[in-house]
């Protein structure tokens, strides 16, 4: 949970890797997103935060390649949206 782009991109290569043995690699990419000062956890990062990768952005990072990626987002101050989708190949699909 709320990991940096550079974890998810060492998960796609591990999982993508040739000689990985998987035919689809999967993926959890979840963030609990908090007000500034008002945080549930010490894992939250604030809504303000740079790091928040976009659904957009993760499909681009994963560019086509073989691996389903479940993206969970809650965001208690509202500035995004909350919800889960399945990001694969070149699509994002809503979940529930």
């Amino acid at each position: 949970m709320n990991e940096p782009k550079e974890h998810l991109i060492d998960d796609i290569e591990r999982l993508c890797h040739e000689e990985a043995n998987l035919d689809i690699g999967i993926i959890i990419y979840l963030y609990r997103l908090s007000a500034p000062g008002a945080k549930i956890s010490n894992r939250d990062w604030s809504s303000n935060s740079p790091r928040i990768l976009s659904k957009e952005n993760i499909l681009k990072i994963a560019g086509g390649k073989p691996v389903d990626i479940y993206y969970g987002l809650y965001d208690s101050t509202g500035k995004y949206e909350s919800g889960a989708w399945l990001i694969q190949k070149q699509t994002i699909t809503p979940l529930g």
